[in-house]
């Protein structure tokens, strides 16, 4: 038995790079089961088959084929909403409510800025796109943030 002492550089890990990797999960920077995605649901719900990109969380189906990680919150459970529209009708919007409602906070992984004009001096609000980027009332087949003046020119696309 040999009496050497265990080191992570006698298993082919740098220290330097396990505290890296070690705060991240901590953090939840690069760990998916605790990042929300800017659909509203955790980003760990995405899943990949052969062609196509989907979100299942709870009992419903969101379309999401674009997953962008957004924020960490404290707690992963307030965000199972689904999406009914853009601003306040947005699982995003509906799941940080949610959190708010528990005494829970949250922090941004990115800049919130509006995707299109790249403004961040006015209102920014979540918004589902449809596959002909138009802002859709359901599930979007992309999400971004959008100001009003982006939304106003895009155009909402309703479906019923």
């Amino acid at each position: 038995m040999s009496s050497e002492e265990v080191t992570l550089e006698a298993i082919g890990i740098a220290s330097a790079d396990m505290q890296i990797f070690m705060t991240a999960l901590e953090t939840g920077i690069g760990n998916q089961d605790r990042q929300i995605c800017l659909c509203g649901h955790q980003m760990s719900r995405h899943e990949r088959s052969d062609s196509v990109v989907y979100c299942s969380v709870s009992r419903a189906w969101c379309d999401c084929a674009h997953p962008i990680p957004v924020l960490e919150p404290d707690q992963v459970n307030p965000f199972r909403f689904a999406t009914t529209g853009f601003g306040k009708k947005h699982a995003l919007a509906k799941g940080i409510y949610a959190l708010h409602r528990k005494g829970l906070k949250a922090r941004w992984l990115i800049d919130v800025q509006c995707f299109k004009c790249k403004a961040s001096d006015q209102a920014i609000y979540p918004a589902p796109l449809s596959k002909s980027n138009r802002v859709s009332n359901s599930s979007g087949y992309r999400n971004v943030f959008l100001c009003m003046p982006c939304i106003e020119e895009i155009g909402v696309v309703y479906f019923y």
